[in-house]
């Protein structure tokens, strides 16, 4: 199954035939804000989308070198990472996954190797580790069900630091900082419905964002992969649909 780039060219087109793909309710506007900001972010954050065409886009991925992720880990050596995998309903269980990570491993020959950070809880859709076991990535270290895995280019092991969490939550109300995964329609998603949910609360909690980035990331550490509330993480995984409301309420004070 052949494997192309999209560039930023011709992103918008092959992009919206996602829309007929029914791998998420109502996508249009979660697909939307996630492909500008891909193509706002090509060459920064971003360096690489994949598409496998064939009849439309059914699966798209996300790559960057290190230091330009925002994934909050350190190594000593010069990596490509993983941001993000889909593969549409429709053509799971096709080798189209295993196809789009083999061309990002071709275009990370220069690093010393692919780093991806997977979930390791009992859901076994988006990005989970058991899909990157298959596809021969070893686990580096695991912590707060979150595996760190690698797939070696030139070297064989890698070192792996990840930044602690950092994050000063306020004091005044409850605490709600929502990290802005703009590049995942899923995480747009549930972003919009947290957010909807907290405004029930009126002034008990107190909602603010932390951006996608390189520097957001070092600043708050580990807490930029998930929602905080009160400075810790509010859940383990992209698990839909999410009780946002009790997680709110049971956290009040």
């Amino acid at each position: 199954m052949p494997v192309e780039s999209l560039t930023l060219q011709n992103l918008a087109g092959p992009f919206s035939c996602m829309k007929e793909n029914p791998f998420m309710p109502d996508p249009e506007p979660e697909l939307d804000l996630a492909r500008s900001f891909i193509a706002q972010n090509l060459g920064n954050t971003i360096d690489g989308v994949i598409g496998i065409s064939g009849g439309g886009v059914n699966g798209i991925a996300f790559y960057s070198a290190l230091h330009r992720s925002p994934v909050p880990v350190e190594t000593d050596k010069k990596v490509s990472v993983i941001h993000c995998v889909h593969v549409a309903k429709t053509a799971r269980r096709s080798g189209l996954g295993r196809s789009m990570v083999d061309h990002i491993k071709r275009k990370s020959a220069k690093y010393a190797g692919v780093l991806v950070l997977a979930r390791e809880d009992d859901d076994e859709h988006f990005m989970h580790y058991i899909h990157f076991e298959r596809m021969k990535f070893k686990t580096i270290e695991s912590i707060n069900g979150i595996r760190y895995m690698y797939h070696p280019t030139t070297r064989t092991t890698i070192k792996i630091t990840p930044i602690e969490l950092k994050y000063e939550p306020g004091k005044d109300k409850l605490d709600l900082a929502i990290c802005s995964f703009d590049y995942c329609p899923y995480w747009i998603r549930m972003s919009k419905e947290l957010r909807k949910t907290a405004s029930e609360f009126e002034d008990k909690v107190g909602v603010s964002s932390m951006d996608m980035t390189r520097e957001e990331s070092e600043r708050c550490g580990i807490g930029g992969m998930n929602y905080l509330v009160d400075g810790k993480p509010m859940f383990k995984g992209l698990n839909i649909p999410y009780d946002f409301r009790s997680e709110l309420q049971a956290n009040l004070k």
